[in-house]
């Protein structure tokens, strides 16, 4: 036995409604035509049927469509037990009408009554059929849809948590330089550090965050950088959003990141970043001094904030590269998209 949804549990009510008036017609002809009764009982006769053709109807889809997922013996014996019965019951309480209204006529009634009654059992075995089975092909592609959902939050976690170690370890390496130069600065490097450390943690629990929270985040991590460098590095922001456009979260500071780890920066290099915040992209553009680096550890985090734009946005990041920028796009999209 299974439970109906909503709308298949008033589904056999309006199968029962339609079909009954089709069933019916031909018996409302026969009865115009032939009548030797009164008007009156010839019309009560026909609402009868019209009543009990209707409840025929809803009992026997209500019984297939209960019975779906049992044996075809078992469907078998119920609508055949059912079909007696109904019948039986039908033809019983007809019987008085038909023995005032036609009494020569109650043979071809009889008859009536049982081919459209099995006619009644055959099309709501059919139709219980098709219905059932456009049920099962719903929630089949509801669960490979949640199926999906899934493996994409899977992988979105899983590049996630690609970032967090690398940003911890990058932070602790340069407070450790810190301690050791400048320990007052180090207060407050922890202190700002123990902040964006906490957007960075909950960042895990969002696949996307507004361009607002993203951009409150970057300017404590750029203090942290300022802390670090000085004068010799520059950061400028332009924000033409409105503030509720989303972002993949964390992309600001891996986009920074990588212009540290790429980039020589001195007081005879200095490096400035631009960051242009518009209601479809975020883009951040450097100076570009690079540094000797392993090709192997080339563009490893873009890889991956590429990776996670793709599945959030279905867009790809930009990037733009020449002898003098290096320059990163981040598609934007709708709040309506945003996932918890």
């Amino acid at each position: 036995m299974m439970n109906i949804s909503l709308s298949n549990k008033y589904l056999p009510l309006i199968y029962a409604l339609v079909g009954s008036l089709v069933l019916t017609a031909m018996p409302l002809l026969a009865m115009l035509e032939l009548h030797s009764g009164p008007l009156f009982t010839s019309l009560l006769s026909y609402l009868l049927l019209f009543v009990l053709v209707a409840a025929i109807l809803w009992i026997s889809l209500y019984i297939n469509l209960r019975c779906y997922h049992s044996s075809f013996a078992t469907i078998l014996l119920i609508n055949v037990v059912a079909y007696l019965l109904l019948t039986t019951l039908s033809i019983a309480i007809h019987m008085p009408l038909w023995k005032y209204n036609l009494p020569s006529m109650i043979h071809f009634y009889i008859r009536d009554e049982i081919v459209r009654n099995i006619t009644v059992f055959g099309v709501s075995i059919l139709a219980s059929r098709i219905v059932m089975k456009e049920k099962e092909e719903r929630q089949k592609q509801m669960r490979v849809a949640q199926l999906e959902k899934e493996n994409l939050n899977g992988q979105i976690r899983g590049l996630t948590q690609q970032i967090n170690p690398h940003f911890l370890f990058n932070s602790l390496n340069t407070l450790s330089g810190i301690v050791r130069e400048n320990p007052e600065k180090s207060e407050l490097f922890i202190e700002k550090l123990s902040q964006v450390y906490r957007y960075v943690l909950s960042a895990q629990d969002h696949s996307l965050v507004t361009i607002e929270e993203e951009l409150r985040f970057m300017q404590d991590y750029i203090l942290l950088l300022q802390i670090r460098f000085e004068d010799k590095l520059s950061v400028e922001v332009e924000n033409r959003a409105a503030g509720d456009e989303l972002v993949v979260p964390l992309c600001t500071q891996l986009l920074i990141e990588n212009v540290i780890k790429h980039n020589a920066i001195s007081r005879l290099a200095n490096m400035l970043i631009h960051i242009d915040v518009t209601s479809d992209s975020l883009t951040v553009t450097n100076s570009y001094h690079p540094k000797k680096i392993l090709p192997q550890q080339k563009h490893l985090g873009l890889k991956n904030l590429d990776a996670r734009c793709r599945l959030l946005t279905n867009r790809p990041i930009d990037v733009i590269h020449n002898d003098k920028i290096f320059s990163v796009r981040v598609p934007l999209t709708s709040k309506k998209k945003r996932e918890v």
